[in-house]
């Protein structure tokens, strides 16, 4: 159906939702929330009768530090691309030996690739600062998690922001993992994320 339609949402059918936020909510939800679900010009809010676009974060230095103590984050097992073929995962992440956790560094990416599923936002890219990123690994990994996976779009679009992360990874004993283009990938960035491990 329409994509304007709310009924035509699978998430909509699936549990006769009233309203909804599309897009990027942590900010319009927390606004919404605040206002006691009585703001109804939060950018993002749809319902039947409303539909106010699509919420997006231009500045994620905007975005508060997480509350990793909400729910037990060592609960949860490492996100790690896993193939017969694949050779390059240490030891003690395959043995299940080191807890992980989900993070994002930046959002957006410009390619129009036909299989992704990027639509209506997240073409800007937007990163947090590198203060930032870090307090959410230094919070993490005092909650014992020892692995981070970069949800990011492309992990590799700014060469000039992802070295310095990789450096502060490497200085805490961090592994990492990520998603990335291949065909913009510099040799020097993958050996400098090869040996940060």
């Amino acid at each position: 159906g329409d994509h304007r339609d709310l009924h035509s949402f699978p998430t909509r059918r699936s549990s006769d939702l009233d309203l909804l936020i599309r897009g990027e909510p942590e900010i319009s939800l927390s606004v919404f929330i605040n206002s006691q679900l009585k703001d109804l010009k939060v950018k993002g809010l749809y319902t039947k009768e409303i539909d106010n676009g699509i919420a997006e974060v231009k500045d994620l230095s905007l975005l508060p530090l997480p509350d990793f103590n909400a729910v037990d984050v060592t609960g949860y097992s490492p996100y790690i691309y896993r193939s017969s073929s694949n050779k390059v995962i240490p030891a003690d992440i395959e043995n299940n030996k080191i807890a992980g956790g989900v993070l994002e560094f930046s959002r957006g990416c410009p390619y129009k690739c036909p299989y992704c599923f990027k639509q209506y936002f997240r073409n800007e890219y937007r990163k947090k600062e590198i203060k930032q990123i870090l307090d959410e690994i230094d919070a993490l990994k005092e909650l014992g998690i020892n692995y981070i996976y970069f949800i990011d779009e492309t992990f590799n679009l700014r060469k000039e922001y992802i070295e310095p992360l990789i450096g502060e990874l490497k200085k805490r004993g961090m592994y990492f993992g990520c998603q990335c283009r291949a065909d913009i990938m510099e040799e020097d960035l993958l050996e400098k994320s090869r040996k940060s491990c």
